[in-house]
């Protein structure tokens, strides 16, 4: 019962914890976040970030951590391009220590995708339930996937 317990822990942390699927991304703001606050794109992929609901950068200054993709403290919308691979934050200068802050992730990786099946899906606490992930894959290794 507890590799079940860790299977669908993974499963939902890989689910809800992913950034999403890679493509140029746009990202919205408002005091005090973004959404959403974690994107995923491929290489040479653009990211454009938009205030709603009257937020600017004049009040919400984008930085970066890499301080070559310079600042914003102007206007409604910004965006990027990302050439290389590599993991980006992102932070409002004001609200970053608040808990304004997200990341780009540029990478050539594709996501796998979880699939699976319950051998019962309506049972009584204490029952054992078999899980099949067989139809799980991963676009960029040509092998069955393996959860343990």
């Amino acid at each position: 019962m507890r590799g079940v317990a860790r299977l669908l822990t993974v499963l939902i942390f890989a689910i809800l914890a992913s950034p999403a699927l890679a493509t140029d991304a746009d990202v919205a703001f408002l005091c005090c976040r973004y959404s959403p606050d974690s994107v995923r794109i491929l290489p040479g992929e653009r990211v454009t970030w938009t205030g709603t609901g009257g937020a600017t950068f004049a009040d919400h200054p984008l930085r970066f951590d890499n301080a070559t993709l310079g600042e914003e403290n102007t206007g409604t919308t910004a965006f990027r391009d990302f050439p290389t691979d590599g993991i980006y934050t992102w932070y409002c200068a004001i609200h970053g220590n608040s808990g304004m802050r997200g990341r780009v992730a540029v990478t050539n990786n594709h996501l796998p995708v979880a699939s699976f099946t319950a051998s019962a899906t309506d049972v009584a606490s204490g029952t054992e339930v078999a899980f099949d992930a067989s139809t799980s894959s991963d676009p960029d290794v040509d092998q069955s996937l393996n959860y343990s």
